[in-house]
């Protein structure tokens, strides 16, 4: 039996490796591009709980003309 030598090409991993990191965004876009939504998101929720909690209590003020 022959000694057979294996070896890794790791050129070709390393440009694979550097193919798929180069297609995902970098974390600081990602974030930049996610807090402005998030905060808007947030800003409407608080705004829609106000505005819940005025209409239910006008319900609550005039519930004894019923």
């Amino acid at each position: 039996m022959a000694n057979a030598s294996l070896t890794v090409n790791w050129t070709e991993i390393s440009d694979l490796i550097s193919g798929a990191a180069g297609i995902m965004p970098s974390i600081g876009n990602l974030v930049v591009a996610i807090v402005p939504v998030i905060l808007v998101l947030i800003v409407v929720g608080f705004v829609t709980g106000i505005f819940e909690g005025i209409v239910d209590g006008i319900r609550n003020a005039f519930r004894f003309i019923r």
